[in-house]
């Protein structure tokens, strides 16, 4: 059975119901490329830009973290110096006690 003319110009031009009709000529694969190239280059802005800040927030971590270890360790040698005072008053004191005693 023959297609009528009619039914086979819409055919041709494609003004099938369930796709929504663009204008002769249209390349809507092309459309959909476009589209996606610009979402693409969005997220990949949105993804640096992310990126960007976790840089900064790593570094701003990583110079806290670098004062807190230099706080550490001036408070180990401040640590370390009053040991060592303590240590040498105590032998001086021993030392002042002991010898008096030793040299009766």
């Amino acid at each position: 059975m023959a297609m009528p003319e009619e039914t086979r110009r819409e055919t041709a031009v494609g003004s099938d119901d369930d796709f929504p009709k663009y204008p002769r000529g249209f390349d809507f694969l092309g459309y959909l490329l476009q589209r996606l190239d610009a979402m693409e280059a969005n997220l990949r802005q949105e993804v640096k830009a992310d990126i960007s800040k976790l840089e900064t927030k790593i570094d701003n971590l990583q110079d806290n973290l670098q004062d807190r270890i230099e706080r550490v360790h001036q408070e180990t040698h401040s640590i370390t110096r009053w040991a060592i005072g303590i240590f040498i008053a105590l032998i001086v004191g021993f030392a002042a006690v002991l010898l008096p005693l030793l040299l009766n």
